[in-house]
């Protein structure tokens, strides 16, 4: 099997161990004729239980099952462990308490006469109209500035032609005076008859008629005049717009700046305000939860104190071998238990079950106990096949040996002597067709047709015993002779 030689398992519920050996589970595999119409389950022990399901578990599942072995050690470990935890909890709870404590002084300051959900409620409303509010303003917000951004576009054109046209009317005024000036220079010049000296040679200078200019000029003179007073009227009609346009501009200047200070001064910080009242009121109703939560860990952690302080200081789980036991199998036993009922030809079947306060086979909720030794000795050796199934199928550590004495003692079905005895043919068919690999030894009584005719083959033999000199075979052991 592969077991450490050394290897210990608990053989009671107080954390002791013993040895595992083959003498130990050596039951489960060997059938005597005395257990094999036995009333107790044939998977359970004569003596010392929690040892032999112990290594009934190992060789089922490899498990050593350290949890349930006790050791000083591991003990005074666990008390300091169990000590530490209480301290913990208790610790725990004096931090919840006070948490607690803290938390019903808040509850205090909260309105009277209303609850927590009502004033939320209430201050939900409020910030929604205040929400609306500011929307609202800022919808007009907006709409100010969509209407203010032509308005801002013309002033710009209109100041930048405005300086163009100033331009325009200084070059005007620049040709007027040009043209004022030549106009009243010819003038002058006509006017003057008297004959001047030569400074240098003394001699008489006589004025020239040098050609008019004032005709052309006039005309030029008239144009540009003109056209200077057009253009201030003009430069005048464009500064009104501007002036205008400026007056407008301040004016939805001093609405926007308005919206923005009711907003950000008055709307904003009165919503700020609602919102902290609120959040304060959740935090209220997150304390109404926590002190509800508190109560209730605080109550866990009593019971979790009371019941670490009651726990006896074991480093060790008291072993309880039956349940462990009949978890692994419950799920198996009755499937196989069925499927060899039915191979071997036993009907009907209703059910099979495995239950757990015996771990005994009943088929068809009859109860063996209330059956004669046949029946007995028959369902005892169907749940050991149905057993030694499941070690085939699910255990690594199989002896791949059993030995049955008897496994149909005094057979006798109420149902007739031909179903009996197709019972019987059924069984040794079950075993020749499902070797698994297994020796099985079968001793059974050759009269009363008990051991009906088997087919022999390298795999089946079938050893006639006379306990006589010379005739078939003595006995099983070949060297030994009764007295």
């Amino acid at each position: 099997m592969d077991a450490p030689l050394d290897l210990k398992l608990p053989s009671n519920d107080k954390g002791k161990t013993a040895a595992f050996t083959w003498r130990t589970i050596k039951q489960a595999f060997i059938v005597d004729e005395g257990r094999a119409d036995s009333k107790k389950s044939i998977l359970l022990a004569q003596n010392n239980e929690p040892l032999y399901l112990a290594s009934m578990i190992y060789m089922m599942t490899s498990n050593t099952l350290e949890e349930y072995k006790g050791d000083p050690k591991k003990e005074l470990i666990k008390k300091t462990r169990k000590e530490t935890l209480l301290n913990y909890i208790q610790g725990q709870r004096e931090n919840l308490l006070k948490k607690k404590k803290d938390f019903e002084e808040k509850l205090k300051n909260l309105p009277e006469g209303k609850t927590l959900e009502d004033l939320v409620g209430e201050l939900n409303n409020s910030i929604e109209e205040l929400t609306k509010q500011i929307d609202d303003l800022s919808s007009q917000h907006q709409s100010l500035i969509n209407e203010l951004i032509p308005i801002r576009d013309r002033l710009t054109k209109n100041q930048t032609l405005i300086t163009r046209y100033e331009k325009l009317s200084s070059q005007y005024a620049t040709d007027i005076n040009r043209l004022t000036f030549i106009v009243d220079n010819e003038d002058l010049i006509k006017n003057r008859t008297k004959k001047t000296k030569c400074p240098y040679c003394d001699s008489d200078i006589v004025p020239h008629n040098q050609e008019s200019f004032i005709q052309a000029s006039q005309a030029e003179l008239v144009k540009a005049v003109t056209n200077s007073n057009e253009l201030e009227e003009t430069r005048v009609q464009i500064q009104d717009q501007i002036d205008d346009d400026q007056a407008l501009i301040n004016d939805y200047n001093e609405r926007i700046s308005q919206i923005n200070l009711k907003i950000k001064n008055e709307l904003i910080p009165q919503r700020k305000a609602l919102t902290t009242k609120l959040q304060s009121y959740k935090d209220y109703m997150a304390i109404e939860g926590s002190l509800a939560y508190m109560d209730e860990s605080d109550k866990e952690l009593s019971d979790d104190y009371a019941k670490y302080e009651a726990e006896p200081d074991i480093a060790y789980t008291p072993f309880k071998g039956r349940p462990l036991f009949h978890n692994l199998l419950v799920n198996e036993i009755p499937t196989y238990a069925r499927e060899i009922l039915t191979e071997i030809g036993y009907a009907p079947i209703n059910s099979v079950d495995f239950p757990k306060n015996n771990l005994d086979l009943l088929v068809n909720e009859k109860r063996k106990s209330a059956r004669g030794k046949g029946y007995k000795a028959f369902t005892n050796t169907v749940l050991l096949l149905a057993f030694r199934k499941y070690l085939n199928t699910h255990s690594e550590k199989c002896f791949h040996f059993y030995m049955f004495d008897s496994p149909l003692k005094g057979l006798n079905l109420p149902e007739g002597q031909l179903l009996t005895e197709n019972i019987r043919a059924g069984f040794f068919n079950y075993l020749v067709n499902n070797t698994f690999n297994d020796q099985v030894i079968i001793f059974e009584n050759t009269d009363k047709s008990e051991l009906p005719q088997i087919q022999i083959n390298n795999d089946i033999k079938v050893y006639n015993f006379s306990g006589v000199e010379n005739i078939n075979r003595y006995g099983f052991l070949e060297s030994v002779r009764r007295k």
